[in-house]
């Protein structure tokens, strides 16, 4: 969302894919590579905590038979350093047991199969659990909340300034985490808010049309800005004053 949180998301998506031995994806944006922003260096902290997880060991019983992609309650299989003595797995691309055989296409095991595949899934049900519910910033009570994502966080937090100084009472929901989709807190959220406008950048409203498939929820209006210019809190405001009175449903060419 900001200078400051690149910097601690990476902290973050490194401890979960190691806790949850998953792929983590951060995806970023050309605002946040090449505008300039000041940051206190005292709010960079470089003993950041590194957690591996419960599940990375040191050792293992010699008379303990190891299963590298053991299924477990969590999903998340214990896992020994490379090298130790005792222990060895294969790795490999296809579709495997627990203990990394192969299940080929041509001896295939639709059981084994099932079972890892509902194992990985598994891990998501816990992560879900840590991702914070985003909340409003500004006035828990608005007449409008502007929802958006990644770098709009400081943009929509001056519309909504804005806003609110000429009577608009506007809040602003900065989500941050897409997948897996803290869907239930943020239905709870948004439900609190009389007019939910969404703001991002790009023709096809990506944002408030993957909300509405995680959640159900429509938003209630749209700004939307494609034009390769950084998105301008004045921009926004047009845009919510525009729906606002014309009862348009997306701005521009509502």
């Amino acid at each position: 969302t900001d200078i400051l949180d690149c910097y601690y998301t990476m902290v973050e998506a490194f401890n979960w894919a190691e806790r949850y031995q998953i792929p983590v994806l951060v995806a970023s944006d050309l605002y946040l590579s090449e505008h300039r922003e000041t940051v206190d260096p005292e709010d960079i902290r470089f003993n950041v905590p590194i957690d591996r997880g419960d599940s990375a060991l040191r050792d293992w019983p010699a008379d303990q038979e190891y299963k590298r992609f053991a299924d477990t309650p969590t999903g998340v299989s214990p896992r020994v350093l490379p090298g130790t003595p005792g222990v060895c797995y294969t790795a490999a691309t296809d579709e495997h047991d627990e203990r990394g055989i192969l299940i080929s296409d041509v001896g295939t095991d639709p059981v084994k199969r099932k079972k890892s595949m509902d194992k990985r899934m598994r891990k998501l049900r816990f992560l879900r659990q840590e991702i914070p519910t985003p909340q409003f910033i500004g006035p828990e009570r608005a007449d409008v909340t502007l929802v958006g994502w990644g770098s709009t966080k400081g943009i929509l937090i001056e519309a909504a300034d804005l806003l609110t100084r000429e009577g608009i009472p506007t809040n602003v929901l900065a989500l941050k985490y897409l997948y897996p989709f803290p869907s239930d807190g943020i239905v709870d959220v948004l439900q609190r808010s009389p007019r939910v406008i969404v703001v991002e950048q790009n023709y096809t409203g990506q944002l408030m049309r993957y909300i509405r498939a995680e959640t159900g929820f429509l938003a209630h209006g749209a700004v939307r800005k494609y034009d390769g210019e950084p998105m301008e809190p004045l921009y926004v405001v047009q845009g919510v004053k525009t729906i606002l009175e014309n009862g348009a449903l997306v701005f521009p060419d509502g």
